[in-house]
């Protein structure tokens, strides 16, 4: 008896033990049993538009756009031209709501919103916010939006940029205004942009004129030439 005994508790101790052995492997292949092996993350970058020998074109992913305008925003006319004001915000009517814009050059309010900054360059201040360039006049009390100063800096670009590389310079480009980085690679400075640039939008409030029978867009002094390759929107910079 005692030896049955022994081996029916040898035996109950052994199914005990594989019992064990196969919870314990149930348990580890749960997905919440404990840290599991992290998997690769690929990011996958949209690839350049190319457009032609020395031009690369990259539009960046942000689009700033509502279906429905902030509450408090202010319509404004300016030059014959239909504008939303909110908070350092332009916005500007498109078929599937409204986009952020830039400022239009000449219009006046009498206050920035909070965080705004203050540029120091060529012996005057002009202020900053959101893509946005404004002097201040003292005696009216108002701020009036302006030309990006040539030559001036901004710590980081605004929301909305777009990248466009013309021989081997890239340039970055927000509604109108085109940047490069210093050498230091800490700021971005304010340049007049070149003959033959091209990019993949322009500001929605430009002119068209007409030169040498060529219909132009103009913004800001920069005449833009409309084409179209592989079924893509283009505007080249002419002089």
């Amino acid at each position: 008896m005692k030896v049955r005994t022994m081996m029916g508790t040898g035996i109950g101790l052994f199914l005990l033990a594989a019992i064990g052995s196969i919870s314990m492997e149930r348990l580890l292949a749960r997905p919440d049993a404990g840290p599991q092996k992290k998997k690769k993350v690929v990011v996958v970058r949209p690839a350049p538009l190319r457009q032609a020998r020395g031009h690369i074109v990259h539009r960046h992913p942000v689009v700033r756009r509502v279906t429905v305008l902030p509450q408090g925003h202010h319509p404004f006319i300016h030059r014959n031209r239909h504008y939303h004001y909110h908070n350092g915000f332009y916005y500007w009517h498109a078929p599937s709501g409204y986009v952020v814009i830039g400022g239009p050059v000449g219009y006046r309010l009498t206050l920035l919103p909070a965080g705004h900054r203050t540029l120091k360059f060529g012996g005057a201040s002009f202020y900053y916010y959101l893509g946005t360039y404004y002097t201040y006049n003292d005696t009216e009390k108002v701020y009036t939006v302006v030309d990006p100063p040539i030559g001036s800096e901004i710590e980081e670009l605004p929301e909305g940029y777009e990248t466009a590389e013309f021989a081997g310079v890239v340039n970055y480009h927000y509604y109108g205004t085109f940047y490069k980085q210093d050498k230091d690679r800490s700021s971005y400075i304010v340049v007049k942009p070149g003959a033959g640039l091209v990019v993949k939008s322009i500001p929605y409030d430009y002119e068209t004129v007409t030169r040498d029978g060529r219909e132009l867009l103009l913004f800001r002094g920069v005449c833009y030439e409309p084409f179209t390759e592989n079924g893509i929107q283009f505007y080249r910079i002419v002089e």
